[in-house]
């Protein structure tokens, strides 16, 4: 059911330590571990003995050293599991629940990769990452989504992993986190991540660039989404960069500078002309880029790239950005104490009495960006920002446990009618996963309008225009306009049938209305 793939090179000091991590794993399926021997001159013959009484061990030895990119594919293409989790020969499994803990995750919300909090091992301190999505540590894959889209290592000796998940990036993979810790990073100073040497940094830094150049021109192949394409490449320069401020920019060789323009040639084709400052900001893919940016805009120059589109950026407060339906990210310091006094007068609202009418009409004129004559909202009512962003015509009737993600506009019409448990959201978050952790946003205003019945139970999502006088049938999920004068129902919701001449005899099924006494 779950492959634990690790490749292994003259790991006999810290192999056993690790297969007693995964020794130790309780409440899991079942469990094959595939050890590759990349052309080690240790002998694993006794230990791997030692656990081949224990678990389910398959080992496979390279007829030489190739490096960890061709090692990990080649156990990835021997393994036969549902899931993938990959395991340096050097590292450790947090708890004995590590693997349950990734396994029931990804199995449970259907994703296609699950990261966790990582922890890296220093040589007098502790470093954590929590859901950080280049390295292989702490993550489950799905093999389907991986063999679907024919994702595979790139046969180098460092950053190959950078490559494989940019790929899935790039394929829009469905991956969550979860904020629990599943692996140790050990210090191994033999280990080719920590050696610390100048040949070394050269070679990694176009190791790295070169990885992050094959995943993007895959994806460009491939058509894959162009906006997905044209975030990854600026954030692939953007990763580079941060690794040379780690290093030398000297240590950039004449190769690496080469993947670097082609992957800045990616990203120019893909913007439309949009200046890198307003990608970064608008996709939020990096903090305080206007402290360093002058820097970055003197490293492409450094790369030789001439041509650097940079000109024609604005940068908005985080409440401009969302006022223009840009990505934004919610500030304490511009939202807080408003949103904190509108979801006073909404709880205030809630507990009123029946019999107070006249203190209900002045909270809700407070409370709502508009409200006409003759409107009942039955509390309690629920909303982000206690209806500010909510404007409702006349003659409106809203029943009991409305709930308002309002951070954009809802626009409700004149004698709408509104089931209980009604939920319309104007709020998104983006599916590009680095946006996703940085709690980026954005909205889309919803627009409901005259005369129109929502059924119970209805949820209405983001950028949704429903047209006059229709009926949107209880329990539906709108995703989608709908058009005016029609009964609309379901999940997705869609159009069952317009409403006709027989409406304007039968209120339900063959009951005729009695128009002549009403």
């Amino acid at each position: 059911m779950i492959d634990i793939i690790i490749p292994v090179y003259n790991s006999i000091k810290t192999l056993d330590k690790t297969l007693s991590s995964i020794l130790c794993q309780i409440n899991t399926p079942k469990l094959d571990i595939y050890i590759v021997d990349d052309g080690s001159t240790d002998d694993y013959d006794s230990i791997i003995k030692y656990y081949k009484k224990k678990m389910n061990i398959i080992y496979l030895k390279l007829d030489k050293n190739y490096g960890p990119g061709y090692a990990r594919e080649y156990g990835l293409k021997a393994s036969k599991g549902k899931y993938i989790i990959f395991l340096d020969s050097d590292d450790l499994f947090s708890s004995p629940l590590s693997v349950n803990t990734l396994y029931e995750e990804i199995k449970n919300k259907r994703m296609d990769v699950i990261t966790s909090i990582i922890c890296e091992e220093k040589e007098d301190d502790w470093n954590f990452y929590e859901n950080e999505f280049l390295g292989l540590h702490g993550k489950i894959y799905k093999r389907s989504f991986l063999e679907k889209n024919n994702i595979h290592f790139n046969a180098t000796r460092s950053n190959e992993d950078i490559g494989f998940n940019t790929i899935i990036k790039l394929y829009g993979a469905r991956y969550g986190g979860i904020s629990e810790l599943t692996y140790i990073w050990r210090n191994n100073p033999n280990s080719i991540t920590r050696v610390n040497s100048d040949k070394y940094a050269i070679i990694d830094l176009e190791n790295l660039a070169y990885n992050l150049y094959w995943a993007l021109d895959i994806a460009v192949k491939k058509k894959c989404d162009e906006e997905t394409i044209k975030v990854v490449s600026l954030d692939s320069i953007l990763i580079i960069y941060d690794r040379v401020c780690g290093t030398k920019i000297e240590y950039l060789n004449e190769k690496a500078k080469l993947y670097i323009k082609k992957i800045y040639n990616i990203y120019s084709d893909y913007c439309n002309s949009i200046s890198i400052e307003n990608t970064v900001y608008e996709y939020n893919l990096i903090d305080n880029f206007s402290e360093f940016k002058e820097d970055f805009f003197q490293f492409l120059k450094y790369i030789g790239i001439k041509n650097i589109i940079k000109n024609n950026t604005i940068n908005y407060s985080q409440k401009e950005r969302k006022e223009r339906g840009l990505v934004f990210m919610y500030s304490e310091e511009e939202f807080g104490e408003e949103k904190r006094k509108c979801i006073e007068l909404m709880n205030q609202y809630n507990q009123t009495s029946p019999y107070e009418n006249e203190k209900r009409k002045d909270l809700i004129n407070k409370m709502f960006g508009k409200v006409g004559e003759y409107c009942t909202i039955e509390p309690p009512i629920f909303s982000n920002w206690g209806g500010k962003n909510v404007y409702i015509g006349e003659d409106a009737y809203i029943n009991y446990n409305l709930s308002l993600v309002d951070d954009g506009n809802i626009y409700i019409g004149d004698s709408v009618l509104i089931g209980p448990n009604v939920t319309i959201i104007t709020t998104n978050h983006p599916i590009n996963p680095n946006l996703r952790l940085s709690k980026s946003l954005y909205v889309r205003n919803v627009k409901i309008g005259n005369n129109v019945w929502i059924g119970a139970g209805t949820i209405i999502l983001p950028g949704v225009e429903i047209g006059d006088n229709t009926v949107i049938g209880a329990g539906s999920t709108v995703t989608k306009n709908i058009p005016s004068n029609v009964i609309a129902v379901g999940n997705p919701c869609k159009v069952l049938r317009k409403i006709n001449k027989k409406d304007e005899i039968y209120f339900y099924k063959n009951e005729k209305i009695d128009w002549e006494n009403f």
